[in-house]
């Protein structure tokens, strides 16, 4: 049985564009059952307007940023990573990069990037406290500047002030209860699909394989967070 649990909203949208295209096959569509072509049209329609169609919608100010943050922080793990090396002993070089980036994960990102799943005003005080640590604490900025990062630091400052007004005008709100109704019509549809076609495996891959990826890719990005959350409390103590 299909757990229905809600994703992110970045992940809901690639849930719709995966259903969207669906829809335009008009063969496939008209071999399903009547109530699970309604419940199909129904998350279509609220993807359209999760994905938003005006200027600057709150959702594309929320993949866009996520995007700046979530892409620092895996080209700083990655350089960390990169240099744990127990074949070839690194460079002086190359182990000040490894330090660098491991003060950084540890200081500006203890908890990883799991506040990014969670509802803007909230993703958006703990991004306020990455970014404080990225500018004014001086161990971190120290390693920005080593690594040669401040040009990204300085892009992923430049969402703030967007993602700041959107949250100030309440957009936040509205777009959760976007992301709810999404959930919502998808969570009917699932359950359509499956009263109605569960013996179809092509059917089930069709209407409910993307989800069940994104569902896994999202818990996978919730257990790489928990692991390097309790490898932080286990070997680092919190920040003067």
């Amino acid at each position: 049985m299909l757990d229905l649990v809600k994703l992110s909203p970045n992940r809901q949208r690639r849930v719709f564009l995966s259903l969207d295209e669906v829809r335009g096959d008009k063969v496939f569509v008209s071999a399903l059952n009547e109530r699970v072509r309604d419940a199909l049209e129904d998350v279509v329609l609220r993807g359209q307007e999760l994905a938003g169609s005006h200027s600057l919608p709150p959702l594309a100010v929320d993949n866009s940023t996520d995007a700046a943050f979530s892409g620092f922080f895996a080209l700083v793990t990655a350089i960390e990573s990169a240099v744990s090396d127990r074949v070839v002993a690194p460079a002086p070089a190359a182990t000040a990069a490894k330090r660098a980036a491991s003060t950084i994960l540890l200081r500006a990102f203890p908890q990883g990037t799991s506040f990014l799943l969670r509802a803007m005003p909230l993703q958006h005080e703990a991004m306020s406290k990455v970014m404080d640590r990225l500018l004014r604490d001086e161990p971190c900025v120290e390693a920005v500047k080593l690594l040669g990062l401040g040009w990204l630091v300085e892009h992923m400052g430049a969402h703030m002030g967007p993602y700041g007004r959107v949250v100030s005008r309440g957009d936040s709100r509205d777009a959760e209860a976007v992301s709810n109704a999404f959930h919502g019509a998808f969570r009917s549809l699932a359950l359509r699909a499956l009263d109605h076609h569960e013996a179809d495996a092509d059917i089930r891959a069709r209407l409910l394989g993307a989800y069940e990826r994104e569902l896994e890719a999202q818990r996978e990005e919730e257990r790489a967070s928990r692991k390097r959350r309790d490898k932080t409390d286990a070997t680092t103590p919190d920040p003067a």
